[in-house]
């Protein structure tokens, strides 16, 4: 992960200073954004509070639906989330409604079926920079609404580059778009955030023999399924 990631990758991550055109469309953007959210999933946002307001951090939150990372952007704080990159697996964001977007937006595409070296060294490059990530651990959309199984890529670039992790809970994007329907219904999400917690809070019950890097992302499942118990 100490390698820099290729340039076909790093030309999607703009980590310097952001100009103030694209500042300005970013902003438009995600107005629009949490407007329409809003208006037809009546979008809340719990917990707030507990996000940090300076990087690096990740953003990780449970996957049930092609909107998850759009509900977590527009919950998040404006200055927050201007500083957050949001990975997506490249069929989804390279389609010609996503694809002018990319950098504005901070969309990072990549084939996580065949190239998952290149998503954790771009993952550790944004890391590196000082910025934010949101990255679902389950690696894929849930076909039930139930959380599963973390894969250890995540405890990798938390154990490695000794980053906070913000675990956060979607409620309810599961029941608007279930996975196998073609288009999502109206209905009402809510994103919890939950306090930051750091590589060696999530190594408790460790064994001597252990894969340190399962146990922190089934450790850090732990935490977002927590988040679910207490608000259903």
């Amino acid at each position: 992960m100490a390698e820099d990631p290729d340039d076909s990758l790093l030309q999607h991550i703009h980590t310097g200073r952001i100009n103030v055109w694209v500042k300005s469309l970013s902003v438009v953007i995600f107005g629009l954004l949490r407007l329409v959210m809003g208006l037809c999933f009546r979008l809340k946002a719990h917990g707030v509070k507990h996000v940090p307001r300076t990087g690096p951090v990740i953003f990780c939150a449970n996957h049930s639906t092609y909107l998850d990372g759009v509900f977590v952007a527009t919950s998040l704080p404006f200055p927050v989330v201007m500083q957050t990159f949001f990975l997506g697996d490249s069929k989804f964001l390279e389609s010609v409604f996503l694809k002018p977007f990319q950098k504005i937006l901070r969309l990072i595409p990549i084939q996580f079926t065949h190239r998952m070296v290149d998503a954790m060294r771009v993952c550790a490059y944004v890391l590196r920079q000082r910025k934010n990530l949101c990255y679902f651990p389950e690696g894929q959309r849930s076909i039930d609404g139930g959380i599963k199984e973390f894969r250890k890529g995540v405890g990798i670039l938390i154990k490695e580059l000794d980053v906070p992790v913000v675990p956060v809970y979607i409620r309810g994007a599961f029941e608007i778009w279930p996975r196998g329907k073609r288009w999502p219904k109206l209905g009402q999400v809510e994103v919890f955030y939950g306090a930051p917690v750091s590589a060696q809070e999530l190594m408790f019950r460790m064994t001597g023999s252990e894969d340190v890097y399962g146990r922190i992302a089934e450790n850090l499942r732990e935490k977002v399924e927590s988040l679910a118990q207490k608000v259903t």
